[in-house]
């Protein structure tokens, strides 16, 4: 910093500065289990996990303007095993994942700002908020297996079905708040950029609408198997799989 009148050629100097901010993480992890013996002959059986990560802002110009992170985890289970008799035993279980990823920017009203210079490409990156927030990514799935097994003398039979639902509801917000370059500082002065980029609906007549990208896919997939342990061992699996997909 020089004081006035400045620097002795008169010529206001420039510079980039590097340094580190320490990146926080916090991660709550809950964890619940349970076995239970109904009767002799039935045995339930019970886990569900749930993680939870948060990463605050690490911005070191602006708090508002550095990206959060959040991340929400969670599986479970549930099953029910009941023995019908010594030769046949029977297992029931249902299963549920969920992912959600978050990455968000406290404040939204301010562009991303890159300004390069003309030598090495090496110039001012991110005066605003990273261009590539929001993000939202949520998948969550269910799974239905159901698993009967015979005992017949020197034949081990299993037989069953699996069913599995998928869903995918993420959105991608990237460039919904503009991306702006500039070749060098005296451009970015003189507001003359070079670039100027936002993610737009191609679809919209008249004014453009900005938009992410939201995603609403949906899978299903089902098969039956069976299969022999026994001397001569046979195998089969038949199965199928459905997926939609689309926007909106």
């Amino acid at each position: 910093v020089f004081q006035t009148p400045g620097p002795p050629d008169g010529i206001p100097d420039t510079g980039v500065a590097t340094f580190f901010v320490p990146n926080i993480t916090k991660t709550y992890q809950y964890n619940v289990r349970v076995d239970h013996e109904m009767t002799d002959n039935n045995k339930l059986f019970f886990r569900y996990v749930w993680q939870d990560n948060e990463s605050p802002s690490n911005n070191a110009r602006d708090a508002s303007l550095g990206t959060v992170f959040d991340g929400h985890f969670a599986n479970g289970v549930i099953s029910d095993t009941h023995i019908f008799s010594p030769t046949v035993v029977n297992e029931l279980r249902f299963g549920y994942n969920r992912n959600r990823t978050d990455f968000d920017v406290p404040r939204f009203d301010i562009t991303d700002f890159n300004i390069f210079t003309n030598v090495g490409n090496d110039g001012i990156f991110g005066i605003g908020a990273y261009g590539g927030t929001p993000q939202f990514f949520t998948a969550e799935e269910y799974h239905l297996v159901d698993v009967v097994s015979l005992n017949l003398g020197d034949h081990g039979v299993k037989a069953g079905f699996e069913y599995r639902w998928n869903q995918d509801d993420s959105d991608f917000q990237f460039l919904t708040r503009g991306y702006v370059t500039f070749d060098g500082m005296f451009d970015f002065a003189a507001s003359l950029p070079n670039e100027v980029s936002v993610r737009i609906d191609p679809r919209a007549t008249g004014t453009p609408e900005i938009v992410g990208t939201p995603h609403n896919f949906r899978q299903s997939e089902w098969a039956f198997f069976l299969q022999d342990e026994g001397p001569l061992a046979l195998a089969e699996v038949v199965g199928r799989s459905h997926d939609l997909g689309g926007s909106g």
